[in-house]
């Protein structure tokens, strides 16, 4: 129904269900059925891409019943916001962030990963990577996602030693092992190549064992070829050293 784009229908069988629930014995009590049918609806809306629903829901039924949203219900409408970024909106994500914030809510990693996603969503790369050290300031850990991200926005907007820094960074902090991800986006844009920069062992082994781990062998090999065959010199040489510790 929600591609068919009848929310109409949607709306009228979510009310149908929750309104059979709350007619169904269940050892819970009524209002924790009701925060379930919420769950679930959320998370319907947000599979199906109605992410104005899930901002409407979010809005008014915790004061119908009677309860206080967790960190996980602020995430999933961050989240929801972050994707309708991708058809053109990036002032939702930055009001339903100014209403948390009023309210003394204090985030966790996942907020922060989202906030780090609308910031390179929108080529804020800089203010993104800002943010990592805001995560460590608030005792927390960033994790691959936190770093990924960046290191794709700055990839998209063509900044390679921008990009280069954040792979240092996320090596030097030892919060997270390398995956190959990381690498593969930076590879990808094959300027890496044009600039004579040759990638860390750890780099190359993150990325070769991550393509290799996912059944891409073939791929980790046209890889080393293409970086053997653009690189010359001393760089040439340097790679070879790589190339030969490679799982290939």
């Amino acid at each position: 129904l929600a591609r068919a784009n009848r929310l109409d229908l949607v709306d009228r069988l979510l009310e149908t269900q929750k309104l059979h629930s709350q007619d169904t014995p269940a050892l819970k009590s009524k209002t924790l059925q009701m925060l379930n049918d919420l769950s679930r609806n959320r998370y319907f809306y947000l599979n199906n891409g109605m992410f104005e629903k899930i901002h409407d829901c979010f809005k008014t039924l915790p004061k119908k019943l009677g309860v206080k949203p967790k960190v996980v219900s602020h995430n999933l409408v961050f989240k929801a916001f972050v994707e309708k970024m991708d058809n053109g909106d990036q002032n939702g994500f930055d009001r339903a962030m100014k209403e948390v914030i009023n309210k003394g809510f204090e985030g966790n990693l996942a907020t922060y990963n989202h906030r780090i996603s609308r910031l390179c969503k929108s080529k804020e790369c800089a203010r993104a990577k800002k943010l990592l050290d805001e995560i460590v300031s608030k005792g927390l850990k960033p994790n691959s996602a936190s770093y990924n991200t960046i290191i794709d926005g700055f990839c998209r907007i063509g900044d390679l030693e921008s990009t280069k820094k954040v792979l240092d960074k996320m090596l030097s902090d030892e919060y997270v092992l390398p995956c190959s991800f990381a690498y593969y986006s930076l590879i990808r844009s094959m300027e890496i190549i044009k600039r004579k920069w040759v990638p860390s062992f750890e780099a190359m082994e993150g990325l070769v064992k991550g393509l290799v781990e996912r059944s891409k062998s073939e791929k980790a090999k046209q890889v080393v070829e293409k970086m053997k065959k653009r690189l010359k010199g001393d760089v040439l040489e340097s790679w070879g050293k790589i190339e030969a510790a490679l799982p290939l």
